[in-house]
């Protein structure tokens, strides 16, 4: 087993590839292979540390995989301090705090956003929100299946850290995409996301996404650090990174302005990033890549389990 879990993560360093590197023409074909299974594909995009671009990473793939002709629709997972409609310059009047209290169902709360995308805000500042229960989440997936034909994707925008929303959102997407910087606090902390995951709940896969590098070789450098610390204390986990977004300035004038760089700087390098990112997510497997659950099952068969 500790053979098999080497090999493949010797595969994963082989198959390191920046934003870019890889053609669009082969994430295209990858995709198409995928088109007539039904099941959306379901992505929690989460990190140990907050500040590190979370939020807008989640935001600026689902307009790319939006303007690709995808259904997708972004779940605000960061329950209590929620921005995901401030990203996308919207004033939500329903949110999740409302569905969870019953007042309204989950198609009531979802809002259009720009680009095609729909978005489910959450609440800020709702203490009881922040520590939903068990029956609050199955009641809320509970919801979710009968969105299932309606999108192509669903991201969760999770909270950064290791609380038990952020374990449970990230145990029923298909597997976690953990977005880390160069800043050694930030790989630190994604590692202790992946070590919690991996030993406490038998995830094996993980995606990485290195935001703010100043250079692909940065970007390597921590891919890198992250497979050498799990290697020698984790086992049969793979991490497979699937690209490197650079630093851009324009992002702060982005965030100022509540919209989305890949909307205000089409052609900032950046952006040009974020759009062969979502090729490359689009060529990911449709189906889950840690248990085998369908992503909106999975979140009740692990209420159900217990």
């Amino acid at each position: 087993m500790e053979d098999q879990a080497a090999t493949l993560r010797e595969m994963a360093r082989q198959r390191f590839t920046s934003v870019g590197a890889e053609s669009a023409a082969t994430a295209a074909a990858e995709a198409s292979a995928l088109e007539g299974l039904s099941v959306p594909r379901v992505f929690t995009i989460t990190s140990g540390k907050g500040g590190v671009g979370k939020t807008l990473v989640c935001a600026n793939l689902a307009l790319c995989l939006a303007s690709a002709g995808k259904r997708v629709l972004i779940l605000d997972a960061d329950l209590g301090l929620a921005n995901i409609d401030v990203v996308f310059g919207l004033d939500s009047e329903f949110d999740l705090s409302h569905v969870i209290k019953g007042e309204k169902s989950l198609c009531d709360v979802i809002v259009p956003a720009p680009g095609g995308v729909r978005i489910i805000p959450a609440a800020s500042g709702d203490e009881e929100l922040a520590n939903l229960d068990d029956n609050g989440r199955l009641n809320l997936f509970a919801q979710f299946e009968a969105l299932e034909a309606e999108i192509d994707y669903l991201l969760i925008d999770s909270a950064a850290g290791i609380s038990k929303n952020v374990i449970f959102f990230n145990l029923a997407a298909q597997a976690p995409i953990i977005v880390a910087t160069p800043e050694p606090t930030s790989i630190t902390d994604a590692y202790a996301v992946i070590k919690v995951l991996s030993q406490d709940h038998g995830a094996r896969h993980f995606y990485l996404i290195v935001n703010r590098a100043r250079n692909e070789k940065e970007g390597r450098e921590v891919y890198e650090t992250l497979l050498r610390v799990s290697d020698r204390f984790l086992k049969s986990v793979m991490i497979e990174c699937l690209g490197v977004l650079p630093e851009d300035t324009r992002v702060n004038r982005s965030i100022r302005s509540r919209k989305p760089i890949v909307m205000l700087e089409p052609a900032a390098p950046v952006s040009r990033a974020f759009q062969e990112l979502s090729q490359r997510i689009g060529g990911l497997p449709a189906r889950d890549t840690n248990e085998g659950y369908p992503g909106f099952l999975r979140g009740r068969s692990l209420l159900q389990t217990r």
